[in-house]
């Protein structure tokens, strides 16, 4: 799964790199949003785990 998460990103990231060639502006805006979009990714990830985590200790 996560690898599925890091491929689909760095196919985004590519597309960004033709995108940024023909406008560049927009290419950074789109950058900088996809970036913004990966970490909250992250971050609802770990929250995730942490709370399974929790689960499965209050669990035994």
């Amino acid at each position: 799964m996560g690898e599925d998460v890091k491929s689909r990103y760095a196919e985004q990231q590519q597309k960004l790199v033709a995108l940024a060639k023909v406008a560049p502006d927009l290419g950074k805006q789109s950058a900088v949003a996809l970036r913004m979009a990966k970490r909250a990714d992250l971050r609802t990830l770990k929250r995730l785990i942490k709370e399974e985590r929790a689960r499965v200790a209050l669990s035994g």
